[in-house]
């Protein structure tokens, strides 16, 4: 019998839940600091916050958000939780190395904080006195808010009990609903984003060497199998025999392609170029996705014996 797609993931990967968190360098504002008694404030306006550090530090503490969530993204799918990733098991190592890379530079970045805490409030203060009376936190409070934590643990469909009331069996199978709907959502949103990019990144180069005459250096050939690597877990499993061997193909391709051989022989540039953009032909028919990601048109398939 033929495992459901929910089955066959969580049998290859589990879910990571990351949060995030730094210190915002904001105080609540006050009416004083508009110059106005508080009484003069409506009680249908409600007063927002002001900045107690310069704009390009605030710029500095606030960037761990983004730097996990492209490394989430390349190692992993974002799952229906939010801020929550399925990573197949084959990451969970480098997964692991990596947050614990990102969290190390985000506690640097608020130890250099700290350390320059002192003078940036006196600069501040200097600069807006309006600032003086903002409710500064100590040094040991501003640490406080650098952290990355991240929790690991595998989705699995909650079972039905005969002896589970009837408002709980219906939340359950509620529950099992939205679960295979996500996962079924993940499998092709994850197929279709892999053959739109995979389509434009041939694309791309196949117009560098025809159209363009850019340089083809070694990220070029990169970039087409970094996209391969990111999606090969859910390729593997759920894509057609058909794409995957044009994908097994078009790996093939570029991992036995020199750059510079292609920079400095046009009649290797050509070869390559006609290869890849036959191989992005292909893969669009097969997929029914142009490189916009737009439904060019369907097929049926028969299906695997």
């Amino acid at each position: 019998m033929e495992n459901s797609v929910e089955e066959t993931l969580y049998a290859n990967g589990s879910v990571w839940a990351v949060s995030t968190s730094t210190y915002t360098a904001t105080d609540k504002l006050s009416a004083e600091d508009l110059g106005k008694d508080s009484g003069d404030i409506l009680d249908i306006f409600k007063l927002g916050r002001k900045y107690l550090l310069p704009s390009d530090v605030r710029i500095q503490i606030s960037g761990v958000r983004g730097k996990v969530n492209a490394f989430m993204e390349r190692f992993g799918s974002p799952f229906f939780l939010r801020g929550a990733y399925f990573v197949p098991f084959k990451h969970t190592l480098i997964m692991k190395e990596g947050l614990e890379k990102i969290r190390e530079a985000h506690l640097k970045v608020g130890a250099d904080l700290v350390e320059k805490y002192p003078d940036l409030k006196k600069e501040m203060t200097q600069n807006y006195p309006v600032l003086e009376n903002a409710k500064w936190p100590t040094e040991d409070q501003i640490m406080d808010k650098f952290a990355v934590r991240w929790a690991v643990f595998e989705v699995n469909a909650s079972g039905i009990q005969t002896t589970d009331p009837e408002d709980l069996i219906t939340a359950k199978a509620e529950f099992q609903k939205e679960l295979k709907a996500e996962y079924d959502k993940l499998k092709k949103e994850t197929l279709k984003e892999a053959h739109t990019a995979l389509i434009t990144a041939c694309d791309t180069i196949a117009k560098k060497i025809f159209e363009t005459g850019d340089k083809i250096t070694k990220a070029t050939v990169n970039k087409p199998l970094a996209i391969i690597e990111k999606y090969s877990l859910v390729a593997e499993l759920f894509d057609l025999d058909d794409i995957k061997a044009k994908v097994a193909e078009m790996k093939s391709t570029l991992e036995a392609t020199d750059a510079k051989l292609v920079r400095n022989d046009w009649g290797v540039a050509k070869d390559f170029g006609i290869k890849l953009s036959g191989l992005a032909n292909d893969i669009d028919d097969l997929s029914g996705y142009s490189a916009d990601g737009s439904v060019k048109r369907k097929i049926k398939f028969k299906k695997a014996a």
